[in-house]
């Protein structure tokens, strides 16, 4: 059986709203199968529904926002240097098209042919590099980005490629 919020005349409006908030707060916290269940069921409804919840409430998303943020950093970066990057680009009145540039198939870095496993800031990780930099003029399209480690991002950084590549042979007659 469903239950309702009680209602109370004597407040006023502002604290029956309060009172109907915390007892929906706790439902959805005890329910939550249900409410996911609500959710998915009617998704248009529920993407207006919430919406209209940040419209009415900015401090509380902000807060809710702040604590998201907080718990996954690595969002956070990702989503930092994907919006710097736009700027940088719409700075220059460059073409930026948004897309996804692929790993290599073999997993390997093009050049030092090292394993991209890495992660956040390893120098074996993987990262995305424009061949022609853009401070160079380069543009953000799929022809000139790609995804190489970031040890020779970091050596390359808005050179040519062809320093890298230098560096590299450099690297490989020192070795060997």
């Amino acid at each position: 059986m469903r239950t309702r919020a009680p209602n109370f005349p004597d407040q006023s409006l502002k604290a029956r709203k309060a009172r109907k908030a915390a007892y929906h707060d706790k439902w959805n916290r005890e329910n939550p199968e249900r409410v996911k269940a609500w959710y998915t069921k009617d998704i248009e409804h529920s993407r207006v529904i919430r919406a209209k919840w940040h419209k009415e409430n900015p401090e509380r998303k902000a807060v809710a926002n702040a604590k998201w943020q907080e718990a996954n950093p690595e969002y956070m970066r990702v989503a930092g240097r994907k919006a710097s990057r736009k700027r940088r680009v719409l700075k220059r009145v460059l073409p930026y098209v948004e897309h996804v540039t692929p790993m290599p198939a073999s997993g390997l870095c093009p050049y030092c042919r090292v394993p991209m496993i890495g992660k956040g800031h390893e120098l074996n990780a993987p990262s995305l590099d424009h061949i022609v930099p853009l401070a160079k003029g380069g543009h953000h399209i799929s022809e000139n980005t790609m995804m190489i480690c970031r040890q020779c991002n970091t050596i390359k950084g808005d050179r040519p490629l062809s320093y890298l590549l230098d560096k590299i042979a450099a690297r490989d007659v020192a070795t060997h």
